[in-house]
This record gives C-alpha cells, sequence and structure tokens, in this order.
C-alpha cells in the first residue's frame, strides 16, 4: 500500500464537490461557488493551483462547509502555509499543520479514503465476502448492491489498494479483516455523509422489503441532558453486543445494516 497522505486543503474542496455531485449529478463547479460565495473563475483556478485564498476567505469557506473546529483551523493553516503574504507566515502555518497532525493524529484524508469512508457501498462489499455463494466478480457485486458497475469496479479497486480486501491467483476476493488507518483523522463530514446515505438506504428498505424481513422502531422519551453521554455508552454498548451475537454464525447470506439515531426534537432554550 503505497498511498501518500494528501496535506492540501484543495482536497477537502474536491471532497465536497464529489459529494454534492454524487447527490445531485447536475450540480457543478459553477453551483459549488455559489454556494460557496466565490466567482466561479477564482474557485477554478484555486483548485488548479493557479491562485489561492487569504486567511479571511479560507475561514467564510469552512464556515460554509460546516467543518468541525478541528478541520477549520486545519484548512486555515494548510491556506495560509501556501498563501501566506509572508515567509514567515507561511512557515509558522507548516509548522501549526505538523503539530496538529502529530498531536490530533489528524491526518487529511485524500479523496479516495475519504469515499471508502463515506461511501456504504465499501463496507458492504467487505462484508459481501463472507456470504455463502458470494462471486468475485464486479458484475456479480454490482448487482447484489444495486450499485452501477463501474462505480463497483473503482470501489474493488480501492479496497484492494488499501490491502481491506485481498485477492488470490484465482482471483477471488476475501476481507481481510485490516482496519483503515484512520486514527481521529476522520473528517465529520466524511461521517455525516455516510450517515445520510445510510438513512436514504432505510428510507427505501421500508418500502421496498417486507416486515419480515425488516425491523423499524422508534422511541420518543423526555431525558436529562447531563444523561446525553451515558445514552451514547448505551448505544455502542448495544452495537457491539448486536455485532458480536450476530456474527458467531457460521454461515451468512445477508448483508444487513444496523442505523441507530439519537437526537434532539426540541431546541434547547435561547435557540432561535
Amino acid at each position: 500500500m503505497s498511498k501518500e497522505k494528501v496535506f492540501d486543503y484543495r482536497q477537502i474542496l474536491l471532497r465536497e464537490l464529489a459529494t454534492r455531485t454524487r447527490r445531485n449529478p447536475g450540480y457543478s463547479l459553477r453551483a459549488f461557488a455559489r454556494d460557496l460565495q466565490i466567482p466561479a473563475p477564482k474557485l477554478s483556478q484555486a483548485l488548479r493551483g493557479i491562485k489561492g485564498f487569504s486567511a479571511k476567505r479560507a475561514n467564510e469557506i469552512a464556515e460554509r462547509l460546516k467543518l468541525s473546529s478541528i478541520e477549520r483551523e486545519l484548512f486555515v493553516d494548510l491556506v495560509e502555509s501556501e498563501h501566506s503574504r509572508s515567509q514567515i507566515g507561511r512557515e509558522q502555518a507548516k509548522a501549526r499543520v505538523l503539530q496538529k497532525t502529530k498531536e490530533d493524529g489528524f491526518a487529511e484524508l485524500d479523496l479516495e479514503r475519504f469515499q471508502i469512508i463515506s461511501d456504504w457501498f465499501h463496507f458492504a462489499i467487505l462484508e459481501l465476502t463472507d456470504v455463502t455463494g458470494f462471486k468475485s466478480d464486479a458484475k456479480w457485486i454490482s448487482r447484489r448492491l444495486g450499485v452501477p458497475f463501474e462505480e463497483t469496479k473503482k470501489a474493488i479497486e480501492r479496497l484492494l489498494d488499501f490491502g481491506l480486501l485481498s485477492e488470490n491467483k484465482k482471483g477471488e476476493l476475501k476481507q481481510t479483516q485490516t482496519d483503515l488507518a484512520t486514527p481521529s483523522g476522520i473528517p465529520s463530514r466524511a461521517i455525516r455523509e455516510q450517515h445520510s446515505q445510510l438513512l436514504h438506504k432505510a428510507d427505501k428498505a421500508l418500502e421496498n422489503y417486507d416486515v419480515n424481513e425488516r425491523d423499524f422502531s422508534a422511541i420518543t422519551l423526555a431525558i436529562s441532558s447531563e444523561d446525553i453521554p451515558k445514552a451514547k455508552i448505551l448505544i455502542k454498548d448495544f452495537r457491539r453486543k448486536f455485532n458480536k451475537e450476530l456474527q458467531k454464525a457460521p454461515k451468512k447470506d445477508r448483508v444487513y445494516c444496523i442505523s441507530i439515531q439519537f437526537f434532539p426534537l426540541i431546541k434547547k432554550d435561547g435557540d432561535i
């Protein structure tokens, strides 16, 4: 595996554009520039490395992308490390980037690794290899998952490239159980995108699968804000136990997703 970690603010912009384009094939660079409130020619020049942004503009872009505080700081520092007006400013920004990657374990993901995390079907392919009757054929996998053939091929290539899938001399694919090395550096945007895709799949499953093949349930309850951490621990414990128990089956014939949402239905006091 010889992928290099990419420390380039353009990757953050490109992965966001790729995400929006996947959601809406009609979405364009011009639409992206409009949403970021940047002239389209300037955005195009920045992505091609011809021109850059000021720290003020970088902060505005980070806010419009809804980056987390850590991601925002990194994005601005990446911009400053290339485009600060002074050599000292560029060197200081580079030092801050290095410090963040060492202290936080925050390594900016390149587009390939970002897609593995954010696109649901990568992990579905890995689990599909454990299903009885699995065929190491991209067309077969494409049909089983309902994912376009070309996307399936690219996904398999990514998984092989990052050592998550292995292929023997006969061309048989197998999950390696190797973890994707992304410590605390998984961008919150990637996680949000994956959840969004899975919620969409759940919505379709509600209509397309018989009640005997699925389970949808919900509880609405009043709680104390102090118990939110406790609730998250309980959910995590349940997920782990659920996974451990169902993985014991010697023969598997389906790939399922369990997705639990725990979110507020009312705003905080004082929220508008």
